[in-house]
């Protein structure tokens, strides 16, 4: 996620930024909670 964060500050103002990472951070939130399952993050990659 941290990525696609960065990818989108270079594109976008702030303001959006924040916005969208809100909205995508309540949609993982919604999944999790009407699965009931737990948040298990993909592994960084290696640089």
């Amino acid at each position: 996620m941290a990525q696609w964060t960065v990818g989108l500050m270079r594109r976008c103002h702030s303001n959006i930024v924040v916005c969208a990472l809100a909205k995508k951070l309540a949609r993982v939130m919604w999944a999790i909670l009407t699965k009931g399952s737990e948040y298990h993050p993909q592994p960084q990659a290696s640089m």
